[in-house]
């Protein structure tokens, strides 16, 4: 029987070289260090450290923070007594070194450490104690949430 070398340059070969690479990442993305001002990205949506929250509005129950019904907008914070979630007041700013759109989404108020899952990212995401504003990309043509 013979046996085919794969070109390393096809697609299937990038394809399961994605594939081993993924096996061996890490399954935790450790954000304990995050600093005041910076961004952590997990897919579309983008969670900042901030000082305090600004135009904090009711507390809410849902802990989903991009909204809608699809696998891709299943960025959840892990249920945690000491981790609220409250409604922001609706943006659309320019962030960053890059001035990317974005739209603002809900503020997480955290005593104690806390943790960010989603079924399609290989990794969930562990942050410090603190105030955070999470942020959605924007198509800057359509002016809309861009989604995972």
């Amino acid at each position: 029987m013979k046996t085919e070398t794969i070109n390393p340059k096809t697609p299937l070969a990038a394809y399961q070289a994605i594939k081993e690479n993924a096996k061996r990442m890490p399954k935790v993305r450790d954000c304990s260090g995050l600093k005041i001002g910076q961004t952590v990205r997990q897919g579309d949506v983008y969670i900042e450290r901030v000082q305090a929250i600004e135009g904090k509005g009711a507390e809410v129950k849902n802990r989903q923070l991009a909204p809608g019904t699809t696998n891709g907008s299943r960025h959840i914070v892990a249920d945690n007594p000491h981790v609220l979630l409250f409604k922001s007041k609706p943006a659309l700013e320019s962030r960053g070194l890059r001035r990317f759109p974005v739209q603002i989404g809900p503020a997480i108020e955290a005593k104690e450490p806390w943790t960010l899952t989603h079924p399609s990212h290989p990794f969930c995401a562990q942050f410090p104690a603190g105030s955070f504003q999470v942020w959605f990309q924007i198509d800057p043509t359509t002016k809309q949430r861009v989604q995972d």
